[in-house]
C-alpha cells in the first residue's frame, strides 16, 4: 500500500526462461514447426479463395455467354419486326386508292401484331409472386 507522499515502489518485472532438457535448439524448432503449420493453414486458406473466385469467374463468362445470345436473338426478332412493318407500310402506301387491299392489310397487320405479342409474351418471363 502506497501513503500519500511516499514514492512510488519501483516496477517489478519478473522473467521467467524455461529451458528444456532436449538443448538450446529446440525451442526455435518448435517455434518453427507451429509457424510451417500456420503458413500451411494460411496456404489452405488462398487456394480455397482462388477456386472460389474461379467458380465465379466462370459463372460470370457464362452468364455473359448467355446474355450475348440473348441480345443477339433479341436483335434478329426486333429486326425482323422492323422489316415486317416496314413492308406493310410500303403496302399500304401503295394501295391507298384500293380499300379492299387496305383492308386484307390491316388484317394481316392485326394478326401479325398478335403473334408478335404472343411471341414476347411467351419469351417474357413471369412476374415473381411476392
Amino acid at each position: 500500500m502506497v501513503t500519500a507522499g511516499a514514492p512510488a515502489p519501483p516496477d517489478l518485472n519478473i522473467n521467467y526462461h524455461y529451458h528444456r532438457h532436449a538443448g538450446p535448439g529446440q525451442d526455435y524448432l518448435e517455434a518453427l514447426e507451429k509457424q510451417t503449420e500456420e503458413i500451411t493453414k494460411l496456404r489452405i486458406g488462398v487456394n480455397a479463395l482462388a477456386e472460389a473466385i474461379n467458380s465465379l469467374e466462370d459463372k460470370v463468362a457464362l452468364d455473359l455467354a448467355n446474355l450475348t445470345t440473348e441480345i443477339t436473338e433479341n436483335t434478329t426478332v426486333v429486326g425482323s419486326a422492323i422489316t415486317l412493318l416496314q413492308a406493310i407500310i410500303a403496302e399500304l402506301q401503295a394501295n391507298s386508292g384500293n380499300q379492299a387491299a387496305v383492308d386484307a392489310l390491316a388484317a394481316d397487320l392485326s394478326n401479325t401484331t398478335d403473334a408478335l405479342a404472343a411471341a414476347v409474351a411467351s419469351g417474357t418471363p413471369a412476374e415473381p409472386t411476392p
